[in-house]
C-alpha cells in the first residue's frame, strides 16, 4: 500500500481508469508495501525481549491500520475517487475497526475551525536567522474541493474486510454497511473457520437480518456481480 511512487500522482490515473473499465475493485492487501516491523522499525528488536514483544502485540492492531488509513485518505483526498466514480477500492485483512474513525477525522479536517480566518497570517516558520518565512502555499485553501464529503466517498467506494472484530459493527452509525465485508481468512490459522457460523452468530447478534446479510455476503457479490444462493 506504500508504493515507491505515491497513488496520488497522475501518473496512476491510466491504472484508475482500466480497473473501473473492467469492473473490478482495486484490491490491496495487509503487506503490500511492506511489514511495518521489519528492518529499521525501533520494534523490530522484538524478538530480544519480552517487553519488546509484548508491545508488539499490543500495538499491532495500530500499526497495522496506519498503512490503510494512509491509502484510503489519499485516494479520497486526491479526489481520486471523484474522478473514477465506479472505481471500488477494496482492503482486505487490515481489520475494519479503524474505518469510522478515519472518516470522521477526514470530514473533521476540513470542517472551518475557530479562527480559520486568521490561517492566513500564520507564518510558515522561520529562517536560520529568525526571520519569518513567508507562506508559500495555503493548505486547506478554498476549502474542500469536491461535492461529496470525505465519508461519503468512502461509504460509497471503499471495501474493507474483518473477522473476529466487534468495533466495526459497533460503528455501523457512521460507516453504514456499505463499506463492510466480513471474511473467514480461510485457511490461516487466525481465522474464524472451523467456527465461523459460531462466530458470526455471536458478533451479529443485535443486529439486523439485513445488515447481517449484506457484510457476510451481499456486499461481496455485489462488489464482484456474483449471485448469493438463497438461503436454506
Amino acid at each position: 500500500m506504500s508504493p515507491p511512487v505515491p497513488y496520488f500522482l497522475e501518473q496512476y490515473d491510466k491504472v484508475w481508469a482500466a480497473v473501473q473499465a473492467h469492473g473490478l475493485p482495486a484490491s490491496f492487501h495487509i503487506g503490500t508495501g511492506g511489514n511495518p516491523f521489519g528492518a529499521g522499525d525501533p520494534l523490530a528488536a522484538s524478538t530480544a525481549s519480552a517487553r519488546a514483544a509484548d508491545v508488539v502485540s499490543t500495538s499491532a492492531g495500530i500499526y497495522l491500520s496506519m498503512v490503510p488509513q494512509s491509502l484510503v485518505a489519499t485516494m479520497v483526498g486526491s479526489g481520486t475517487l471523484e474522478r473514477f466514480p465506479e472505481l471500488q477500492v477494496l482492503v482486505v485483512e487490515s481489520g475494519a475497526g479503524w474505518l469510522a474513525p478515519l472518516m470522521l477525522a477526514m470530514d473533521f479536517a476540513w470542517t472551518p475551525k475557530v479562527g480559520h480566518d486568521r490561517e492566513k497570517e500564520r507564518p510558515s516558520g522561520f529562517d536560520a536567522q529568525g526571520n519569518e518565512v513567508a507562506r508559500g502555499f495555503g493548505i486547506k485553501e478554498g476549502g474542500w474541493k469536491h461535492p461529496l464529503l470525505p465519508s461519503e466517498y468512502v461509504r460509497r467506494q471503499v471495501k474493507v474486510t474483518f473477522m473476529d472484530e466487534p468495533a466495526p459493527l459497533e460503528f455501523l452509525h457512521v460507516t453504514g454497511t456499505d463499506p463492510l465485508l466480513w471474511g473467514s481468512d480461510f485457511p490461516h490459522p487466525e481465522g474464524t473457520w472451523p467456527h465461523s457460523r459460531e462466530v458470526t452468530d455471536r458478533l451479529f447478534a443485535g443486529i439486523s437480518e439485513a445488515d447481517k446479510a449484506a457484510i457476510v455476503g451481499g456486499n461481496m457479490a455485489r462488489l464482484y456481480g456474483l449471485d448469493v444462493p438463497a438461503s436454506r
